[in-house]
Parts: C-alpha cells; sequence; structure tokens
C-alpha cells in the first residue's frame, strides 16, 4: 500500500488525507502480506525542509509531478527491497 502525498492546504481538498497512512500503517501490521510505503510521512519531511508545496505538485492540489514522482519511486523501492538497496546513476561521460 502507498499513502498518499498531502494535499495543498491552500485549497478546499485538503480533507482527511493525513490520516490514510495511520489507517494504512495498522492495516500492514495486522496482515503480513501488506506493507506500506509511507509517501505522506516523506512528504511532510521534504516541506519542513522549506521545499515549497508548489515545487512537488503538477496541479498544486494534489498530484505529483515528476519531483514527487521520483519520490514515490525511491519510498516504494525501499519499502520493497529495505535499507540496503542501491540504485546506481548513470552518466554520459
Amino acid at each position: 500500500m502507498v499513502s498518499p502525498m498531502l494535499p495543498n492546504v491552500e485549497t478546499d481538498w485538503c480533507l482527511n488525507q493525513p490520516n490514510f497512512e495511520e489507517v494504512l500503517a495498522d492495516i500492514a501490521e495486522k496482515n503480513d502480506f501488506c506493507a506500506l510505503a509511507p509517501i505522506t510521512s516523506m512528504h511532510k519531511d521534504i516541506l519542513k525542509t522549506g521545499k515549497r508545496y508548489r515545487d512537488g505538485t503538477g496541479n498544486n492540489v494534489n498530484h505529483p509531478n515528476d519531483f514527487m514522482g521520483r519520490v514515490y519511486a525511491q519510498v516504494v523501492l525501499k519499502t520493497i527491497l529495505g535499507d540496503d538497496y542501491f540504485v546506481e546513476t548513470y552518466t554520459n561521460e
């Protein structure tokens, strides 16, 4: 399961999405066949660093742009592969 990124608090779309991760974590804890990729927590941490909401959204309301898409991918990979996963980067050199 993947918790959602936070919606923009300056819109009327900000309802109970911040609570989804806690509920999903309870489900994952009670079921051996489930895992949770905590995007909500990661998004909160990113926003705490000073990153502006609009820097991670495609519509300034609730959809990720390419930056947050990469965050989703990295969190999901870490959830599946654990702390020791390594993503090799390639250059044009």
